[in-house]
């Protein structure tokens, strides 16, 4: 209406590129509430404490200041560098021609190309959703839960329990764990040289039944006999 009431080329592309820039205006406003919104929710998923600080940050900002320009410029080019230049009394006389056969092909494929990018974002989307569920819900073969862990040589042993024990150690640690097991809410006492997820020692060890020659690198820990029972490890 604005072309055949007769709008210059230049106002009705500035109207498309202003139009866009509206809207993408918009989604950035409306990214804002949702990201402030659903922050505590990334907080507990990811374990971190963001803020609504976080998200206003100046490189943050200019960035996303940055990126509205681009995809409006972007976004409103076609409109209004090709829909703005057809000629009404042409349109209207059912005069399309070769060129607007290309500009409909153009749209076509513009079209597609966006919802097959959708429907990939959703997708992919679906598929880390499904990832992170996996690793929070997964059975790690152990019982993790309402468990205490107690190193035996403070804070910076590799281990809870070193390679060769003393006999003395040993007697203090078996009376201490004898005194554990009285305990009504304690269920199961065990003793281990590294808790599981911790990373064990790696050396070579020889198979039953090989030579010397065949020995080979594994990983072991050394546990007491209450170990399988109180970590409920099948």
């Amino acid at each position: 209406m604005r072309k055949a009431l007769g709008a210059l080329r230049g106002q009705i592309a500035g109207q498309f590129w202003g139009e866009t820039l509206l809207q993408c205006g918009a989604g950035l406003v409306l990214a804002l509430v949702l990201a402030t919104v659903l922050l505590p929710g990334l907080n507990q998923l990811a374990g971190k404490s963001f803020g609504l600080a976080d998200l206003l940050q100046p490189e943050l900002l200019l960035g996303g200041l940055a990126l509205l320009l681009l995809t409006s410029v972007v976004a409103g080019a076609y409109p209004a560098l090709f829909a703005s230049g057809f000629r009404p009394i042409q349109a209207l006389k059912g005069r399309v021609g070769t060129r607007a056969g290309s500009q409909k092909r153009v749209r076509q494929v513009l079209v597609v190309a966006q919802f097959s990018l959708s429907l990939v974002l959703m997708a992919t989307t679906a598929v880390v959703v499904q990832q992170l569920r996996y690793l929070r819900s997964k059975p790690l073969g152990f019982q993790k839960e309402a468990m205490v862990v107690i190193p035996l040589f403070g804070s910076g042993a590799s281990g809870v329990l070193p390679q060769g024990v003393d006999v003395p150690f040993r007697a203090r640690m078996n009376s201490f764990e004898e005194a554990l097991t009285h305990q009504s809410r304690v269920r199961g006492v065990t003793a281990l040289s590294g808790t599981p997820g911790s990373g064990y020692v790696r050396s070579l060890v020889v198979p039953e039944g090989r030579t010397e020659s065949d020995n080979v690198f594994a990983a072991w820990v050394s546990v007491d006999y209450d170990f399988l029972p109180t970590f409920n490890i099948p």
